[in-house]
């Protein structure tokens, strides 16, 4: 195994940094933002683990209109610049809509980086970041080949790096002319091609129905649910678990958390008729007709209530009801939150429509 040169690139790259000319960088040890290092130390870390991380180093960069962090990692081995999916998008996500604390995030430095914006555009004012990777490799001489490659994150995307573009060095991040109008040229532009919307979109479809299918199969083989019921209860759920906001962004109905689920056996306060109370608020905010909505409800108290998913055995720590809200509001809400209502609720139906068709023996 070829060892890694990481010290290598950390004293090219930091040489640099410390010359962009930008009044706030901070390495590892250092503080940028009271903000930004109360979100990563809520976020797991690279590795998944508590406490947080810390990138190498963080920058904040300015044009006067807006301010945005700049966040660098670095790695030193042949190959581990970045992890793309088949659609050449930044890998945060494995298929199944879990953080790949593992490989990707962990082990390649634009995934790094990605990650630990991803978090703070999440979690902060900041609208925007910018992630940078950097990795330096020899080549067949002994020469360090070093290469840089830079995205941009959003609020609105947050789980969806979008290319900035490679460089050969970190003179684009330089607070001098003509690079810092370039580079906020750049951040605008980038986020408007049509190409790289037409990629998202085809991720977003990839996503849903790997995680759409994984969930229906651990349904079925854990509960051993009718495909007609499971499309009840994914509903439901999703109803439940996205909530209501108004055009001011203001919640009003929240999201159910799988926390607030406790197991009570109290009449109406058993976990399904938690998830069925919410559901009610959520229909009768978006204004259904009234005989609508007593039918829909009638038909989902059935499957969240009135059942032996709503209660608990001697053996089991928490209700199925719960173990299946869980899991749908962690894999699939995270999606909801990036393609947006419209677009999520046509390609959820979609495939679970293609539950009833596929009859479940022999999956």
């Amino acid at each position: 195994m070829v060892a890694s040169i990481e010290t290598s690139v950390k004293q090219w790259a930091d040489e640099q940094i410390r010359q962009l000319g930008w009044q706030i960088i901070a390495s590892e040890n250092e503080t940028a933002d009271k903000v930004i290092d109360e979100s990563l130390k809520n976020s797991p870390s690279k590795s998944g683990g508590t406490g947080g991380g810390r990138p190498d180093y963080t920058v904040i960069v300015s044009d006067g209109d807006k301010t945005i962090p700049v966040f660098i990692e670095y790695k030193g081995s042949k190959g581990k610049l970045e992890k793309l999916d088949k659609q050449g998008l930044v890998v945060l996500r494995t298929d199944y809509g879990d953080f790949d604390f593992k490989l990707a995030i962990p082990k390649y430095a634009v995934n790094g980086a990605s990650y630990y914006a991803m978090n703070v555009v999440k979690e902060t004012p900041y609208l925007e970041a910018i992630a940078v990777g950097i990795n330096g490799h020899k080549d067949t001489s002994g020469t360090i080949q070093y290469e840089v490659s830079a995205y941009v994150l959003h609020k609105n995307n947050a789980e969806l790096p979008i290319k900035l573009g490679n460089y050969l060095d970190l003179d684009f991040l330089k607070n001098t002319e003509p690079q810092k109008s370039k580079l906020f040229e750049s951040i605008v532009d980038v986020q408007t091609d049509p190409k790289e919307l037409e990629q998202r979109a085809i991720r977003d479809d990839a996503k849903i129905e790997a995680v759409l299918q994984e969930l229906n199969q651990k349904i079925h083989d854990e509960q051993q649910i009718i495909p007609s019921q499971r499309i009840n209860i994914v509903a439901g759920a999703l109803m439940a678990a996205v909530g209501v906001k108004n055009s001011k962004g203001d919640w009003t109905v929240s999201r159910l958390k799988p926390s607030e689920l406790l197991g009570s056996e109290e009449d109406e306060n058993t976990d399904g008729e938690k998830i069925v109370s919410k559901i009610k608020n959520f229909l009768k905010n978006r204004k259904l007709p009234e005989p609508k909505q007593r039918q829909i409800l009638n038909v989902l108290r059935s499957n969240f209530v009135d059942n032996n998913l709503n209660h608990k055995t001697a053996k089991e720590t928490q209700t199925p009801i719960k173990t299946i809200y869980q899991e749908i509001y962690e894999k699939l809400i995270p999606i909801y939150d990036v393609t947006g209502i419209n677009d999520f609720t046509g390609k959820l139906f979609n495939v679970m429509n293609a539950w009833v068709d596929v009859p479940d023996g022999g999956r």
